[in-house]
């Protein structure tokens, strides 16, 4: 299984630019419900790709 996961997530980090924001937070969000994995997948997905950056919500990342 890790194998198809790996597979998986590097389409979705290849396409995450062309995915809709409703379909960026869903999948965001189905990631991790560790708030240190999550700030760690936010920074990356937005130097990866600053055009898609969700603004920060206050006390999202405490």
């Amino acid at each position: 299984m890790n194998e198809f996961e790996q597979l998986l997530g590097r389409a979705v980090l290849q396409l995450w630019p062309e995915l809709t924001r409703d379909a960026q937070e869903q999948i965001f969000e189905a990631a991790s419900n560790d708030p240190d994995v999550r700030r760690r997948l936010a920074v990356l997905l937005h130097d990866q790709h600053p055009r898609t950056a969700f603004p920060l919500q206050p006390g999202s990342l405490a």
